[in-house]
């Protein structure tokens, strides 16, 4: 016996067809050698917490991806077009709001939107992070799509700690979307191809931790061969909005922090 979508499910069906059907998407996989970052993440994950702060791979993710938008501000943009009219508008956002799914505590999967995090340090996100995960365990997650179905939208105030759960407001405005399924399954893969969720461009998709054999430079300056740790990561765009070359600025600005990790200390 079949059994019926949820509203939930019914909603994400919806986005996603939309997506693929009215998005071209232009996707790149990236697979960054990510050895001296991780050791760097050790040592910092140590010292926050130290501080009383949880910092999370997925976090310190979320910042990179952040700082990586601000030197490519032409991937933070919303995108309108008419292939009618052939009449299309590109929108810079003035702030780099993340989309960033989260699981329920029934298992479903809820999208709970982290804003302004272009002026927020690391420690800052870690917080917001803990706060986000403590109201989505509150969260009834039907009550909630039922409002947004009723599309109860943004109205300039979002919930905070004090609401003890998610609003409407809260899972909606990203600018760009991350999320990571590393974070779910260690499974030895990666994402190949997302959704992208208009109007927004750009969506990344972090794949587990991944150990495979590389070249490297060791502190000699030779070239040697070992065993490297890889963090794969599917990059989509909206190939509407931009090209490859919108999206070098981004990716150079990730290649320059995973070979050179001690700039994450001051995050």
């Amino acid at each position: 016996m079949a059994n019926e979508m949820n509203l939930q499910r019914s909603l994400v069906a919806w986005m996603t067809e939309r997506s693929w059907q009215t998005i071209p998407h232009v996707v790149f996989q990236y697979d960054p050698d990510v050895t001296a970052f991780m050791e760097q993440y050790r040592i910092l994950k140590d010292r926050f917490s130290g501080q009383g702060v949880r910092l999370t791979m997925n976090t310190l993710v979320v910042k990179a991806v952040v700082e990586a938008l601000k030197a490519a501000p032409q991937l933070n943009v919303s995108c309108s077009f008419d292939p009618e009219t052939l009449e299309g508008t590109l929108e810079p956002q003035e702030h780099i709001n993340a989309g960033v799914p989260w699981i329920m505590p029934d298992g479903g999967m809820l999208t709970v939107t982290m804003r302004e995090l272009e002026g927020k340090s690391l420690a800052d996100i870690c917080a917001e992070a803990a706060d986000i995960a403590a109201r989505v365990a509150n969260t009834d997650i039907d009550d909630l799509y039922r409002r947004l179905a009723a599309d109860e939208g943004y109205n300039g105030i979002h919930s905070d700690s004090t609401t003890g759960h998610i609003l409407p407001a809260d899972v909606i405005g990203g600018t760009f979307t991350i999320s990571n399924i590393g974070s779910l399954s260690k499974a030895n893969g990666h994402i190949s191809l997302l959704e992208i969720l208009a109007p927004q461009v750009l969506v990344v998709g972090v794949s587990a931790l991944q150990e495979r054999p590389g070249v490297f430079v060791d502190a000699d300056g030779e070239k040697r061969i070992g065993i490297r740790q890889v963090l794969p990561m599917c990059i989509a765009l909206d190939h509407r909005a931009g090209d490859f070359a919108d999206l070098a600025p981004f990716l150079n600005f990730l290649d320059d922090v995973f070979a050179n990790p001690g700039q994450i200390m001051e995050w």
